[in-house]
């Protein structure tokens, strides 16, 4: 049961780290700018990354010029 609580332990505190970076995050963003831009800037990178992400791995577009 000591490896169980410690797994849990462990959990725990990554859980709890990445929710106060999270916080953080959010709270840098709505000083450096109004909630609202900072709403925007989150929608666009989440929307933006992935479709950069599959245009980097899809073969390179070329004009036929």
């Amino acid at each position: 049961m000591v490896q169980g609580s410690n797994f849990y332990d462990y959990q725990h505190l990554i859980l709890g780290t990445l929710k106060k970076s999270l916080r953080m995050l959010e709270r840098i963003l709505v000083v450096l700018f109004r909630p609202d831009i900072a709403f925007y800037i989150l929608v666009v990178v989440f929307r933006e990354y992935p479709r950069q992400l599959r245009m980097d791995q899809s073969p390179s577009y070329q004009p036929s010029d």
